[in-house]
Formats: C-alpha cells, sequence, structure tokens
C-alpha cells in the first residue's frame, strides 16, 4: 500500500504527499494535473507481511503471465491507447483493423498485443505517431470508435 510520495516540481521544491492527497483510482491522481512534477521517491508499506520466498513467488507468477501476454521488448512505448469504455479493449480493436504486424519504418505494431508499438531497430518519433495516427484514423472509420491515446507527447500535450 502506498504511503507517500515525494514530487520534485519544476522550480526545484521537493512537494510530500500522503497517499490520501493524492485522489489516487484507475488512471486518476492528483498528479496528472501537474505534469511537469516528477515522482522522485514513493514510500510502501506492506498490507499483509509475508515471507521473502512466497513475495519472490508470487512475483515469478506474475512476471511470467505478463511475459506471455504482452510484448517482451523493452523498446516499446508501452500501452498506447486507453480501453475504451463500452467497446471492445483498445488492443482487440487494432487487431481487427489488421495492423498486428504493420510498420512505418522501424516502427512495428506488436504480433503479441496490438496495443504496443515496438521500436525495432532505429524508429523515429514521427514514424510512431504515424502509426498512431493510422491506427486511430482506420479504428474510427471501421468501427466508430475513437482511441484516446495513453502515451504522452511531450511538450505539445503538457499545454
Amino acid at each position: 500500500m502506498l504511503r507517500r510520495v515525494w514530487v520534485a516540481t519544476p522550480r526545484l521544491q521537493l512537494l510530500e504527499f500522503q497517499a490520501g492527497e493524492l485522489g489516487l483510482g484507475y488512471r486518476s491522481s492528483l498528479l496528472l494535473n501537474f505534469p511537469h512534477w516528477l515522482v522522485a521517491e514513493a514510500e510502501f508499506a506492506l498490507q499483509t507481511p509475508a515471507p521473502s520466498a512466497a513475495i519472490e513467488e508470487k512475483m515469478r507468477q506474475l512476471l511470467a503471465a505478463r511475459k506471455a501476454r504482452f510484448p517482451a521488448n523493452p523498446r516499446s512505448c508501452g500501452s498506447v491507447f486507453k480501453n475504451p469504455g463500452g467497446a471492445p479493449a483498445a488492443g482487440l480493436l487494432i487487431d481487427q483493423a489488421g495492423f498486428k504486424g504493420r510498420r512505418l519504418g522501424e516502427a512495428l505494431v506488436s504480433r503479441k498485443h496490438a496495443n504496443f508499438i515496438l521500436n525495432q531497430g532505429r524508429a523515429t518519433a514521427a514514424q510512431v505517431r504515424g502509426l498512431i495516427a493510422e491506427i486511430q484514423e482506420t479504428v474510427w472509420r471501421t468501427r466508430g470508435v475513437a482511441l484516446e491515446r495513453e502515451v504522452v507527447f511531450l511538450p505539445e500535450d503538457l499545454e
């Protein structure tokens, strides 16, 4: 359980917040209102103490499940789109639109999970953005679903 966090501001102030002050929820937090802040440190407390061997085993299980479901390529921008409410998951919509394995230069839509764009070498930000735009346009045109980006474009998304 999160106890508190310390954030660094652009003015190099270090601010401390208790978990209850952050308004935490699924994809929501007070910190999202301050995109220029950087979480510098976080303090957690175990809710249910457990032997280290049990914790390590649970971590192995979680990592194995993640490895089976998501691409292992560390050069990705992570989950690209939020799952739309009331519609199939973003990855499924992207797959159904025929984007698995689609490339733009060195940027590739993962064959394992279509909501991930991988860097296959020297992908540029423009190539990744181009794929994102193509996906959004095609899913909107074919399914009538507006995919909202989960990735943030800097600096324009900070304005």
